[in-house]
């Protein structure tokens, strides 16, 4: 069973270290894109900017950013991607 919504999911990121909370404040102009792009590129963890200049909200990103995340999110291996993916679009929720 992958996870249920966007929470669940950065938790279960976390408890299994493919997530890494940045603590240091980051610009979203530029600093976030890149931060993603190079631990996207290398097969790196999902991120949580904790402090985002100019905002109150932190920002997660990286999640779905390669194939085994996404995998994992659904809940399933490569062979039963398509069949999750499928029986996710009957389950949309609004946001």
């Amino acid at each position: 069973m992958g996870c249920t919504d966007l929470r669940s999911f950065i938790g279960h990121l976390e408890r299994s270290g493919k997530l890494l909370r940045v603590g240091v404040e980051v610009d979203p102009r530029h600093e976030i894109a890149a931060y993603i792009r190079k631990t996207s590129d290398t097969g790196g963890p999902a991120l949580y900017f904790q402090k985002v200049k100019g905002y109150r909200v932190p920002v997660v990103g990286g999640l779905y950013a390669s194939r085994p995340l996404l995998l994992e999110a659904f809940g399933t291996d490569s062979a039963g991607a398509v069949a999750a993916f499928v029986r996710a679009l009957g389950h949309l929720r609004e946001p």
